[in-house]
Protein backbone atom coordinates (compact mmCIF):
# COMPACT_ATOMS: atom_id res chain seq x y z
CA UNK A 1 0.00 0.00 0.00
CA UNK A 2 1.02 3.70 0.11
CA UNK A 3 2.98 5.24 2.99
CA UNK A 4 0.74 6.86 5.11
CA UNK A 5 1.23 10.85 5.88
CA UNK A 6 1.67 11.73 9.64
CA UNK A 7 0.44 14.56 10.80
CA UNK A 8 1.61 16.63 14.09
CA UNK A 9 -1.52 17.82 15.65
CA UNK A 10 -1.35 19.87 18.92
CA UNK A 11 -4.08 19.19 20.95
CA UNK A 12 -6.71 21.38 21.80
CA UNK A 13 -9.32 19.11 23.61
CA UNK A 14 -7.64 16.14 25.49
CA UNK A 15 -10.93 14.38 25.96
CA UNK A 16 -11.19 14.13 22.30
CA UNK A 17 -7.63 12.10 22.47
CA UNK A 18 -8.45 10.05 25.55
CA UNK A 19 -9.20 7.05 24.14
CA UNK A 20 -7.55 7.54 20.57
CA UNK A 21 -4.11 7.03 22.28
CA UNK A 22 -3.42 3.82 23.41
CA UNK A 23 0.02 3.77 25.19
CA UNK A 24 -0.04 -0.18 25.75
CA UNK A 25 0.89 -0.10 21.80
CA UNK A 26 3.03 2.83 21.97
CA UNK A 27 5.16 2.81 24.53
CA UNK A 28 6.43 -1.06 24.44
CA UNK A 29 10.47 -0.86 25.13
CA UNK A 30 11.17 -3.16 22.14
CA UNK A 31 14.60 -4.11 23.51
CA UNK A 32 12.77 -5.10 27.60
CA UNK A 33 9.50 -6.09 26.19
CA UNK A 34 7.86 -3.72 29.22
CA UNK A 35 5.93 -0.73 29.03
CA UNK A 36 8.47 2.97 29.29
CA UNK A 37 5.08 4.50 29.85
CA UNK A 38 2.35 2.45 31.75
CA UNK A 39 -1.38 3.44 31.08
CA UNK A 40 -2.02 4.80 34.60
CA UNK A 41 1.28 7.41 34.39
CA UNK A 42 -0.38 9.01 30.88
CA UNK A 43 -3.81 9.21 32.27
CA UNK A 44 -2.58 11.44 35.32
CA UNK A 45 -0.29 13.31 33.14
CA UNK A 46 -3.37 13.65 30.60
CA UNK A 47 -5.72 14.58 33.33
CA UNK A 48 -3.17 17.13 35.03
CA UNK A 49 -4.41 19.24 32.02
CA UNK A 50 -5.01 22.86 32.42
CA UNK A 51 -6.41 25.14 29.92
CA UNK A 52 -2.82 27.47 29.62
CA UNK A 53 0.23 27.23 28.55
CA UNK A 54 1.43 25.12 31.53
CA UNK A 55 -0.18 22.16 29.89
CA UNK A 56 1.06 21.40 25.95
CA UNK A 57 0.62 17.97 24.37
CA UNK A 58 1.33 17.30 20.41
CA UNK A 59 -0.17 13.79 18.78
CA UNK A 60 0.86 12.20 15.32
CA UNK A 61 -1.30 10.77 13.30
CA UNK A 62 -1.91 8.76 9.86
CA UNK A 63 -4.53 8.76 6.97
CA UNK A 64 -6.57 6.67 9.34
CA UNK A 65 -6.47 9.64 12.51
CA UNK A 66 -4.27 6.51 14.14
CA UNK A 67 -2.00 7.54 16.97
CA UNK A 68 1.45 6.84 16.10
CA UNK A 69 2.80 8.86 18.94
CA UNK A 70 1.94 11.58 21.62
CA UNK A 71 4.43 14.11 23.43
CA UNK A 72 3.06 16.09 26.86
CA UNK A 73 5.29 18.99 28.27
CA UNK A 74 3.70 20.78 31.11
CA UNK A 75 5.19 22.66 34.65
CA UNK A 76 7.98 21.18 36.05
CA UNK A 77 6.70 20.79 39.45
CA UNK A 78 9.65 18.99 42.18
CA UNK A 79 7.83 16.88 45.02
CA UNK A 80 10.39 16.58 47.61
CA UNK A 81 10.51 18.74 50.91
CA UNK A 82 13.73 19.91 49.42
CA UNK A 83 14.90 20.31 45.99
CA UNK A 84 17.42 22.06 43.95
CA UNK A 85 18.82 21.83 40.68
CA UNK A 86 22.27 21.65 39.24
CA UNK A 87 24.12 23.81 37.50
CA UNK A 88 23.47 25.43 34.91
CA UNK A 89 19.55 25.64 35.48
CA UNK A 90 20.18 26.78 39.58
CA UNK A 91 21.94 30.14 38.48
CA UNK A 92 19.14 30.45 35.53
CA UNK A 93 15.91 29.89 36.73
CA UNK A 94 13.81 31.44 39.97
CA UNK A 95 13.16 29.73 43.23
CA UNK A 96 9.96 27.29 42.83
CA UNK A 97 6.81 28.46 43.89
CA UNK A 98 5.53 26.81 46.84
CA UNK A 99 3.88 24.21 45.04
CA UNK A 100 6.59 23.22 43.84
CA UNK A 101 6.53 24.43 40.25
CA UNK A 102 9.38 26.14 38.44
CA UNK A 103 7.30 28.83 36.17
CA UNK A 104 10.47 28.77 33.79
CA UNK A 105 10.83 24.78 32.93
CA UNK A 106 8.49 22.74 31.22
CA UNK A 107 9.29 19.31 31.07
CA UNK A 108 8.21 16.05 28.92
CA UNK A 109 6.26 14.07 31.46
CA UNK A 110 5.51 11.50 29.27
CA UNK A 111 6.92 10.61 25.20
CA UNK A 112 6.19 7.71 23.76
CA UNK A 113 6.50 7.30 19.53
CA UNK A 114 6.72 4.74 16.93
CA UNK A 115 8.89 5.68 14.38
CA UNK A 116 7.94 9.38 14.44
CA UNK A 117 9.93 10.63 17.92
CA UNK A 118 12.43 12.91 16.29
CA UNK A 119 9.31 14.93 14.41
CA UNK A 120 7.59 14.83 17.67
CA UNK A 121 10.18 16.21 19.69
CA UNK A 122 11.31 18.98 17.48
CA UNK A 123 7.74 19.72 16.95
CA UNK A 124 6.92 20.38 20.45
CA UNK A 125 10.43 22.04 21.14
CA UNK A 126 10.21 24.92 18.53
CA UNK A 127 6.46 25.87 19.56
CA UNK A 128 7.79 26.24 23.31
CA UNK A 129 10.76 28.51 22.43
CA UNK A 130 9.07 30.70 19.88
CA UNK A 131 5.50 30.97 21.64
CA UNK A 132 6.46 30.84 25.24
CA UNK A 133 9.39 33.51 26.04
CA UNK A 134 9.22 32.97 29.89
CA UNK A 135 10.50 29.37 29.59
CA UNK A 136 14.42 28.82 29.75
CA UNK A 137 14.69 24.51 29.84
CA UNK A 138 12.34 21.99 28.35
CA UNK A 139 13.66 19.43 31.51
CA UNK A 140 13.06 15.34 31.34
CA UNK A 141 13.30 12.30 33.48
CA UNK A 142 15.31 10.22 31.32
CA UNK A 143 15.61 6.54 31.20
CA UNK A 144 18.75 4.83 30.56
CA UNK A 145 17.69 3.43 26.92
CA UNK A 146 16.40 6.81 25.72
CA UNK A 147 19.32 8.93 27.38
CA UNK A 148 21.13 9.15 23.71
CA UNK A 149 18.39 9.36 21.68
CA UNK A 150 18.07 12.66 23.72
CA UNK A 151 22.13 13.72 23.52
CA UNK A 152 21.33 13.66 20.00
CA UNK A 153 19.05 15.86 19.70
CA UNK A 154 20.50 18.38 22.02
CA UNK A 155 19.61 18.14 25.60
CA UNK A 156 22.39 16.92 27.92
CA UNK A 157 22.19 15.84 31.38
CA UNK A 158 21.89 17.91 34.96
CA UNK A 159 21.80 17.10 38.45
CA UNK A 160 19.01 17.28 41.06
CA UNK A 161 19.01 17.30 44.45
CA UNK A 162 16.55 16.15 47.21
CA UNK A 163 18.62 16.52 50.35
CA UNK A 164 21.31 19.34 50.43
CA UNK A 165 24.20 18.36 48.36
CA UNK A 166 25.87 14.75 49.18
CA UNK A 167 29.20 13.61 50.77
CA UNK A 168 31.34 11.58 48.10
CA UNK A 169 30.73 8.63 50.73
CA UNK A 170 26.74 8.53 49.80
CA UNK A 171 26.85 10.00 46.29
CA UNK A 172 23.06 8.29 45.44
CA UNK A 173 21.31 9.20 48.30
CA UNK A 174 20.48 12.54 47.74
CA UNK A 175 20.15 12.35 44.20
CA UNK A 176 16.72 13.25 43.12
CA UNK A 177 13.85 10.84 42.11
CA UNK A 178 11.02 12.58 40.04
CA UNK A 179 7.39 12.46 40.95
CA UNK A 180 8.70 9.90 44.25
CA UNK A 181 7.58 12.08 47.16
CA UNK A 182 10.52 11.63 49.89
CA UNK A 183 8.64 9.33 52.08
CA UNK A 184 8.43 6.95 50.17
CA UNK A 185 11.66 7.79 47.95
CA UNK A 186 13.82 4.54 49.20
CA UNK A 187 17.57 4.86 47.88
CA UNK A 188 18.21 0.96 47.97
CA UNK A 189 15.49 0.54 45.36
CA UNK A 190 14.93 3.85 43.40
CA UNK A 191 17.32 5.00 41.43
CA UNK A 192 17.85 8.32 40.88
CA UNK A 193 16.28 9.97 37.84
CA UNK A 194 18.42 10.61 35.03
CA UNK A 195 17.50 14.44 34.74
CA UNK A 196 18.06 16.20 31.22
CA UNK A 197 17.98 19.75 29.88
CA UNK A 198 17.62 21.87 26.42
CA UNK A 199 17.78 25.84 26.98
CA UNK A 200 15.08 27.42 24.72
CA UNK A 201 15.80 29.77 22.95
CA UNK A 202 14.11 30.87 19.41
CA UNK A 203 17.36 31.35 17.69
CA UNK A 204 18.28 28.44 18.86
CA UNK A 205 15.28 26.20 17.14
CA UNK A 206 15.48 27.55 13.80
CA UNK A 207 16.34 31.47 12.97
CA UNK A 208 13.63 33.61 13.08
CA UNK A 209 13.40 36.09 9.61
CA UNK A 210 14.94 38.86 10.37
CA UNK A 211 17.03 38.10 13.04
CA UNK A 212 20.26 36.91 13.40
CA UNK A 213 21.68 34.69 16.43
CA UNK A 214 22.86 36.93 18.52
CA UNK A 215 26.12 34.10 18.42
CA UNK A 216 26.77 34.36 15.30
CA UNK A 217 30.38 36.52 14.90
CA UNK A 218 30.08 40.13 13.67
CA UNK A 219 31.52 39.09 10.36
CA UNK A 220 28.73 37.45 9.89
CA UNK A 221 25.85 39.76 10.51
CA UNK A 222 27.50 42.19 8.17
CA UNK A 223 26.55 39.49 5.61
CA UNK A 224 22.27 40.77 4.92
CA UNK A 225 22.38 37.32 3.35
CA UNK A 226 23.29 35.25 6.18
CA UNK A 227 19.37 35.72 7.65
CA UNK A 228 17.67 33.70 5.08
CA UNK A 229 19.79 30.85 5.26
CA UNK A 230 18.46 28.18 7.59
CA UNK A 231 21.44 26.65 10.13
CA UNK A 232 21.01 22.56 9.15
CA UNK A 233 24.02 22.20 12.51
CA UNK A 234 22.62 21.98 15.57
CA UNK A 235 22.86 24.55 17.85
CA UNK A 236 25.90 25.17 19.69
CA UNK A 237 24.69 27.33 22.58
CA UNK A 238 25.81 26.97 26.06
CA UNK A 239 29.21 24.82 25.11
Amino acid sequence: GMAQLERVIKVQDPKYWTNKICPGKLCINKSTGCLDVSEHFFNVCWQEYKNDSSWNAWVVVDDDEDVKGFIILQSFVHDSNYFRWGSPIAEDVEDPLPSGEFPELLEISCFCAKGCGTLLLSTATHWVANNLPNIKYVVLNSTQGAKSFYKQRGFKTVEAFRLAKPKKSQPGTHLYRHRIPDHQFDPALDEPSIMMYKKMSPDSEHEKRGETSKKTNSNKKRLKDSVKVSTSSPSNKGR
